[in-house]
């Protein structure tokens, strides 16, 4: 597989992405002392405009598509934000947002591409939904931010690896070695391997050979929104920088990380890879055929 190309049609902006982290915010209660979750999103206004604000990452969004009334700092959506808030999923999304599920929406141009934009199809959850799209295209709408992000994801990782060569957040437990290289007690050492989609799960067995890595089995290949959280931490919803926990910087990989993850894309011969390569266009997520080459990072669910 050649290095990804930033014009590439097949490469999505992540998201995103994206699960994000809970947002673990309590507020207390008066009187008896017990607290209350703060929910993820609450309706609000701004300007006199009906807006929705998420209270994980302090986006305040249009309520409606288009920007009919908005005020002028308003601007389109990234697609990354579009994936975090197509991850909420149409049950929770429908009680503020005043869009039928299914609506194409509009996000950023794509670079290098004149008249292609990134759109985010919310009737498409699952899978992600991103595409690129004719910015001329009559079903694309438009969802707008009257108020960027305001702080990060809360989960963080440990900024060293425990001395077994793992580090664990958010209920899994990672190894910090890309496959291929080793654990030297400090460091990993040696050359990542680059496999096909279907040689993947093949490390993942020799992982849980005998008594395991680091003394546990479970270990297998991530699936595309793992990886994609992982890339995610800190980011600041644009893309930018490569976003890899500080744990995993004994780990030096080369010029295009690119992983695996065992999570199958709409077409059964391509498979979703996420790149650490710190690259802000298209953002780190896309498929590639099954038969090009990868890095695996393996996960297991945390004890």
């Amino acid at each position: 597989m050649s290095p990804i190309s930033a014009t590439s049609s097949r490469w999505f902006v992540h998201r995103a992405g994206l699960v994000m982290a809970l947002s673990g915010l309590l507020a207390a209660c008066g009187g008896g002392g017990g607290t209350v979750e703060v929910p993820r999103f609450e309706s609000t206004t701004v300007s006199g405009v009906a807006a929705v604000r998420d209270n994980t990452t302090g986006i305040v969004w249009a309520a409606q598509l288009g920007n009919t009334g908005l005020p002028g700092t308003a601007r389109l959506a990234t697609a990354a934000e579009l994936l975090q808030l197509n991850d909420q999923g149409a049950s929770v999304l429908d009680q503020y947002f005043a869009f039928a599920q299914g609506k194409l929406v509009k996000a950023q141009a794509v670079v290098g591409k004149d008249d292609v934009v990134w759109a985010v199809d919310f009737g498409d959850q699952a899978a992600g939904g991103l595409s690129d799209q004719a910015s001329t295209d009559p079903d694309l709408s438009s969802l707008y931010v009257l108020s960027p992000q305001t702080s990060a994801p809360s989960l963080t990782y440990p900024t060293s690896p425990a001395s077994n060569g793992t580090v664990t957040a958010g209920g899994l437990m990672w190894k910090v070695c890309t496959e291929g290289t080793t654990w030297s007690g400090a460091a990993c050492t040696g050359t990542a391997s680059l496999v096909a989609a279907a040689d993947a799960p093949a490390l993942s067995t020799a992982a849980n050979s005998g008594a395991g890595f680091a003394g546990v089995t479970g270990w297998r290949v991530p699936t595309k929104t793992e990886l994609r959280a992982l890339l995610q931490l800190q980011n600041d919803l644009s893309g930018n920088g490569n976003l890899l926990p500080a744990a995993f910087s004994v780990d030096s990989l080369g010029v295009l990380p690119q992983y695996w993850s065992s999570t199958v894309s709409s077409v059964p011969t391509e498979a979703w890879v996420v790149d650490f390569s710190g690259r802000t266009d298209p953002g780190g997520i896309g498929w590639w055929t099954m038969t090009d080459l990868a890095h695996v990072r393996l996960v297991r669910t945390a004890p």
